[in-house]
């Protein structure tokens, strides 16, 4: 009976003792923002064209997942730099649409179709425009970022006409493409200047990139 009389006593204690305390909890971890999504460029070269001809649709983009042109052309891919051929049949509006980390951008050009004037020849003679010496010509120079801090690098980008390309200062030579980029690292705030030469002819375009 002794043992029976002790088994109560011994369950109360039993439940007498403090609740375990919660584990700390430590600092909330910092939630990271995606970076935004950028459309650096979208331009059309030319802008206007002739009834059949075609233009490039250039785009560049930054931190996007998934890019698209409406209207579509061809599926494409987030790029830096890439140009898309287009022939619109009349006036087109094309729309560059870039998303990534839940945002979306967008930005819009416009190719014109027009029926070019003729040009004369000597003598009083005209040619339809397209067949007429067009001689070199710079449809877009850009410069992403066009400001830095000290020791970033810049992407210079360019969609030309011409037989050559040049870029100064440094005498860089681009060789023959229409299209492409090329990085430079300015230690100073910087006046670079793109050349198209085709035969005798050049055409000039500058941009600053300023250094900070």
């Amino acid at each position: 009976m002794r043992d029976l009389a002790a088994l109560p006593v011994l369950l109360v204690l039993s439940g007498c003792g403090s609740p375990p305390a919660p584990p700390a909890e430590g600092p909330a971890a910092p939630k990271t923002e995606a970076a935004p999504v950028r459309i650096l460029q979208f331009y059309a070269a030319p802008s206007i064209v002739a009834p059949g001809q075609s233009a490039s649709v250039c785009y560049g983009v930054e931190n996007a997942n998934e890019v698209r042109l409406e209207p579509e052309v061809e599926p494409i891919q987030p790029a830096f730099s890439r140009c898309v051929p287009v022939t619109p049949r009349r006036d087109t509006e094309y729309t560059l649409i870039a998303t990534g980390g839940g945002s979306e951008v967008r930005r819009s050009v416009r190719v014109q179709v027009r029926a070019g004037p003729a040009a004369p020849r000597s003598g009083g003679e005209t040619v339809p425009a397209e067949s007429a010496p067009a001689g070199p010509r710079i449809h877009s120079f850009t410069a992403n970022p066009a400001e830095i801090e000290a020791g970033q690098s810049v992407m210079l980008c360019f969609q030309v006409d011409g037989e050559r390309v040049e870029l100064q200062p440094g005498n860089i030579n681009l060789g023959g493409a229409r299209v492409g980029c090329y990085t430079v690292l300015p230690r100073q705030t910087t006046e670079y200047v793109l050349i198209a030469r085709e035969g005798e002819r050049a055409a000039r375009q500058s941009l600053t990139v300023r250094v900070k």
